[in-house]
């Protein structure tokens, strides 16, 4: 009898492992992504010219790059955090697009990425 609890124990902790951590990632993930937004637009306004840009991912990135040729975009990846170098080496990528033509604030984009590694 005590082995069958042992085994069922076993088999409910792999089934709450197997079911609950992507869970469990996709809210934490879900709930950066929303704070990040708000972060981007309180701080950034519509229209926001190319130095508040650049302003912004050099106080909020550790490395970004421009695009100003094809995608019209900045790039960067937010720093890790502990939590996040567990969680698969886990990084946090903040894209703003802006406007071909005037150079100002389009849109902003924010996804977390994962390497497995």
């Amino acid at each position: 009898m005590k082995t069958f609890q042992r085994v069922l124990l076993l088999a409910t902790g792999v089934t709450l492992i197997f079911f609950g951590a992507p869970t469990a990632c996709a809210y934490h993930d879900d709930s950066t992504r929303q704070r990040v937004l708000r972060m981007i637009a309180q701080e950034l306004p519509p229209r926001a010219s190319m130095s508040e840009m650049d302003s912004f991912m050099r106080r909020h990135t550790d490395r970004y790059n421009v695009d100003t040729e094809y995608n019209f975009e900045f790039a960067g990846l937010m720093p890790q955090s502990k939590l996040d170098k567990f969680l698969f080496d886990r990084d946090v990528q903040i894209v703003l697009k802006f406007n071909r033509g005037t150079r100002t604030f389009k849109s902003a984009e924010v996804e977390p990425l994962y390497t497995f590694l």
